[in-house]
């Protein structure tokens, strides 16, 4: 079964190189986190604080994100297919265009 965290503290923490599809997330703080190279397939990060986390070359179809914050994804080197993001985190995924965004 998949590993779940409610309301948890994992800053600091490295999963890197694991499978961990289908992984729980809820309601945690999760600063500067180190998921790089995971496949997260399925994983849900609800409403989870994801400040300096690291998604890089990770496995993300399927996931999550909604009412997560302070996540930076690059969509060029991550896969995202069917993940679900609210609004306005969202637009953290133009990020890796360099797009310049007017909040107004």
């Amino acid at each position: 079964s998949p590993i779940f965290f409610q309301s948890c503290d994992i800053s600091f923490s490295i999963f890197t190189s694991l499978d961990l599809q289908e992984i729980c997330l809820h309601d945690c703080k999760a600063h500067d986190v180190d998921f790089s190279e995971c496949n997260l397939k399925g994983a849900d990060f609800f409403r989870t604080d994801l400040r300096e986390t690291r998604f890089a070359f990770c496995k993300l179809d399927k996931c999550n994100f909604r009412k997560a914050t302070n996540y930076l994804i690059n969509p060029l080197e991550n896969s995202i297919e069917g993940a679900k993001f609210s609004s306005p985190e969202v637009l953290s995924l133009l990020d890796a265009f360099g797009v310049d965004i007017d909040s107004a």
